[in-house]
């Protein structure tokens, strides 16, 4: 149920443990359908926060096909790791999304590869 899934992952997110807790949602979801969009954005943040974007992205495209918003949180976070990992494609491809969203995504200074009008696109 949605009650165990959220305090399984939860417990993995708070233990810096990301993908236990992509593992968890997995496992729970193949036994018990698809959960919340609430464990889905537990475990796509826990993931982007770890510098995992790729993971995440994933992840956030599955929740999309499920018809799970995770909201633009995910989003800002999924854009910060990619700024942070200097891939300018995912970079752009998360500022796309927050556009579609009607979100505007503060990010840091770029460093890196990244340039000014990376952040423009």
């Amino acid at each position: 149920d949605e009650f165990t899934c959220s305090t399984v992952i939860n417990a993995c997110v708070r233990g810096k443990d990301p993908h236990q807790a992509a593992w968890w949602l997995a496992e729970l979801s193949s036994h018990y359908g698809a959960q919340s969009a609430l464990c889905y954005s537990a475990v796509i943040q826990a993931l982007a926060r770890a510098g995992e974007a790729q993971d995440a992205g994933r992840l956030f495209d599955e929740a999309q096909e499920l018809g799970k918003d995770v909201g633009s949180g995910c989003v800002a976070l999924l854009a910060n790791a990619c700024q942070r990992a200097g891939d300018a494609k995912g970079l752009a491809r998360w500022r796309k999304e927050a556009a579609g969203r009607g979100a505007q995504i503060g990010l840091p200074r770029p460093r890196g590869q990244l340039t000014a009008q990376t952040l423009l696109l």
